[in-house]
């Protein structure tokens, strides 16, 4: 294989990436009504903590851990990031003692 045609199938996958990352950010704006609505926080860190969990299990060449791992952090930190651009605050909880 050359590296042109090397270069061509990497192409096409960050076609298919964008695409993904697209559709992630549409839901990124649902995450904001979602969150606004229930008054919660932007950063869910046990939400975070099982995704990185659930990805380090499914990544098939242990190789590539530290850089799949690395990457999605970032994915998760540019939402974040989104939603405090668009709506959100990084507050603190509301208190589930209050009635």
């Amino acid at each position: 294989m050359t590296l042109e045609n090397i270069r061509k199938e990497i192409d096409a996958l960050d076609e298919q990436i964008l695409a993904l990352l697209d559709q992630r950010m549409f839901l990124v704006e649902k995450v904001i009504a979602a969150k606004a609505q229930e008054n919660l926080q932007v950063l869910d860190a046990a939400r975070e903590k099982f995704i990185l969990e659930k990805i380090e299990k499914k990544i098939k060449n242990p190789q590539y851990a530290a850089s799949i791992q690395s990457i999605y952090k970032e994915i998760m930190k540019q939402s974040r990031n989104y939603q405090e651009k668009n709506g959100l605050k990084n507050k603190p909880p509301k208190n589930s003692n209050k009635k």
